[in-house]
């Protein structure tokens, strides 16, 4: 088994998106589609997800295949 890592009371993360395409994104639904990754990321770590604050969001350049990175802060 893993030790546990020590978190803050409050998490703070940052998601950065890089898209697929040029497409402008849309803040509210990249915003939105993070639930998934905040309760994984939560189950992970053994934690209520209620400790997270909001995360700060960001939008790279397109990368063929698109890809998400997740910070935790």
């Amino acid at each position: 088994t893993y030790a546990k890592p020590a978190l803050p009371e409050r998490v703070d993360w940052s998601v950065t998106f890089y898209p697929k395409t040029r497409n402008e994104i849309d803040d509210d639904n990249a915003r939105g589609s993070l639930k998934a990754y905040q309760d994984g990321i939560a189950a992970a770590f053994r934690i209520n997800d209620n400790r997270f604050n909001a995360p700060r969001v960001q939008f790279g350049e397109p990368e063929k295949g698109g890809r998400v990175v997740v910070r935790i802060l």
